[in-house]
């Protein structure tokens, strides 16, 4: 590793944004339905993902430093699965609500793909360019993930523009992503309430109507 772990401590580490989102996803999930917000939390996210990769950017060797970095990836990830995927079924018709989730689904895998690719030929490149600094520097100005590292704050700062755009597009549409789920689906439930009784309002208005005719 960049920062001379051994490979059981690296291991380890490894496996901190997943346990971290693991246990927040749901938690966060439970957030979104009752209190909304969703561009919040996504700009949030997006903004915790850039100082993260700011920091292994710099190449700081501080064990807790990068552990805190570690838990910051996944509280990131949390929110963004505790609140994109949802989010289809709150703006999406419910009539193609499957199409768009294969549309989300395929898009994120292709996106996914190209990542990999990207991320291969940059730490290869840096690999070939790796001269390591002094071991008692308290701070690594290159390591061989340099430009890795460069390409994937590139793209938090991206996300970081995207989910403004999307808290612009919301607000000017209603504000739909801001709201709680617990309150959509009570708005539903009481349009669903009220579609009935008009229906059934109709309904007697006609039998009504037909016998006044035959008066």
């Amino acid at each position: 590793s960049v920062w001379s772990y051994s490979h059981e401590t690296a291991n380890m580490m490894l496996t901190i944004p997943y346990v971290t989102s693991a246990v927040l996803t749901p938690l966060i999930g439970c957030v979104v339905d009752r209190f909304g917000y969703r561009c919040h939390l996504l700009l949030f996210a997006a903004v915790l993902l850039s100082i993260v990769h700011f920091i292994f950017m710099t190449g700081y060797v501080d064990a807790w430093l990068n552990m805190l970095s570690l838990i910051g990836i996944g509280v990131a990830y949390s929110m963004f699965c505790g609140v994109i995927w949802p989010s289809f079924a709150i703006i999406v018709d419910p009539k193609t609500l499957g199409t768009a989730y294969g549309f989300g689904t395929a898009g994120y895998n292709l996106f996914l793909g190209l990542f990999f690719f990207v991320v291969g030929i940059l730490a290869k490149h840096d690999a070939e360019e790796f001269h390591p600094s002094d071991e008692d520097m308290v701070e690594l100005e290159d390591h061989k993930y340099k430009h890795v590292e460069h390409f994937l704050l590139a793209m938090s700062v991206l996300s970081i523009f995207t989910a403004s755009c999307l808290w612009y597009l919301d607000h000017n549409a209603g504000g739909h992503l801001r709201i709680a789920t617990m309150k959509l689906k009570v708005v539903h439930d009481l349009n669903q309430f009220l579609k009935e009784e008009l229906d059934e309002f109709q309904d007697l208005e006609t039998v009504s109507s037909v016998g006044m005719a035959k008066f």
